[in-house]
């Protein structure tokens, strides 16, 4: 019997499809497609950045809760729990105005951060490092499928009116169902009784899981201004709300496609190599994106929806790369960092915005970019000095 036959498939399986039901709602249509939706009723550039730090916001409060839920009351709980929270944002929002959106936004956003840290944390476990490339690749594909079919449905169904609160609800709702068909649970007895020790500080801040923060810090500050001002970027252009959604779903496609590719490389050059490659694309799309061109618009979406999930991919490669013993700590760290830096970019991206006009977020997006690519350019420097000495 080979090592590959010997996983627990079935629930690895049903785990990524909780994942990939539960982000069609809460990230898709929370994030993704409400913004399309405050743009049509009116919100400006500030508090639409306000709005979006409020769901990071809520993400990352999930995030820091979760593990002390988790012990508590198992990994499953934890994770229908973070469901219900979500779905509980989405039944606000259509009957509440602003300022009240903003405790949606925080409900919706918590939901998500509950759901990822538990879900993700008892996937991951399961898994082997000399798999973890390709596992996360996987994963991060069918996740990324969301940013496909969110503004797909907005594109077909609209965004007036209560559509993007129903179908966000119930997609999230959907998730309950291979919820139900996973084995085992991190609160079993059995998984404490076997648990080894407590990862040592210097495990968590290897050379590996510091660039893995770094990327993490880049990607979280591009992918929060991004997802929340996308729609104010495009209307300053004159781009409908209809085309500002296929442009979000071309963005979701070359996130879904890219993502095994992603993990593919990372297994084969490591993780400075795939980082430095990921910041140059992210610079070119972001520079496409700003000509009034419109096949360089969706070349743009394309490649830039591809490395921005990259950026989270190749985050938490770092951390599912570790070992056993600190991975959830890792896992943790990097998820935390990833989502205090996505606060932080739609508040600086909309006050930008509202200073310098529309493409204050793209130029945010390249010099960012770039900063991340020198620092990976430098790891790799650094390695090959210490290997050609060796």
């Amino acid at each position: 019997m080979t090592a590959s036959s010997r996983l627990p498939w079935h629930t690895i399986s049903a785990l990524t499809l909780v994942s990939s039901f539960a982000q069609i709602g809460q990230f898709g249509f929370g994030f993704m497609v409400l913004p399309l939706w405050l743009a049509q009723h009116g919100l400006d550039a500030p508090r639409a950045g306000l709005f979006a730090a409020m769901q990071w916001t809520g993400m990352l409060v999930g995030l820091i809760g979760t593990p002390g839920l988790a012990a508590r009351f198992g990994a499953r709980l934890a994770v229908g729990a973070g469901l219900l929270i979500s779905v509980a944002g989405f039944a606000i929002m259509p009957w509440e105005q602003w300022p009240l959106w903003l405790l949606a936004a925080f409900l919706i956003g918590a939901g998500l951060g509950v759901r990822w840290i538990a879900n993700e944390s008892w996937l991951y476990r399961l898994v082997p490092s000399a798999y973890s490339g390709r596992v996360v690749g996987t994963h991060e594909t069918l996740i990324a499928l969301a940013e496909i079919i969110a503004p797909s449905f907005a594109v077909w169904l609209g965004i007036a009116g209560d559509m993007p609160f129903i179908a966000g609800g119930l997609f999230t709702l959907s998730a309950v169902i291979p919820l139900l068909f996973a084995r085992g649970d991190s609160h079993d007895p059995a998984h404490h009784a076997h648990s080894p020790a407590p990862a040592t500080s210097a495990s968590c801040f290897s050379p590996v899981i510091k660039l893995g923060m770094a990327t993490a810090v880049v990607g979280g500050l591009c992918a929060g201004a991004f997802y929340g001002l996308f729609p104010l970027f495009t209307s300053g252009r004159g781009i409908s709300s209809t085309d500002s959604a296929s442009l979000l779903a071309l963005f979701g496609l070359g996130a879904a496609l890219c993502q095994m590719p992603i993990g593919w490389l990372a297994d084969r050059i490591g993780l400075a190599g795939t980082v430095l490659i990921s910041s140059v694309a992210a610079a070119v799309s972001s520079l496409l994106l700003l000509l009034s061109w419109s096949p360089a618009l969706a070349a743009g979406a394309f490649l830039l929806g591809g490395v921005t999930a990259a950026f989270l991919t190749l985050a938490v490669y770092a951390a599912a790369s570790s070992p056993v013993s600190a991975m959830g700590r890792n896992m943790r760290l990097i998820t935390v960092t990833y989502t205090g830096s996505s606060i932080l970019g739609p508040l600086g991206a909309g006050t930008g915005m509202n200073l310098w006009g529309g493409d204050a977020l793209l130029w945010q997006e390249i010099g960012l970019v770039l900063l991340l690519g020198a620092v990976a350019l430098a790891m790799l420097r650094v390695a090959r000095t210490a290997a050609s000495q060796i």
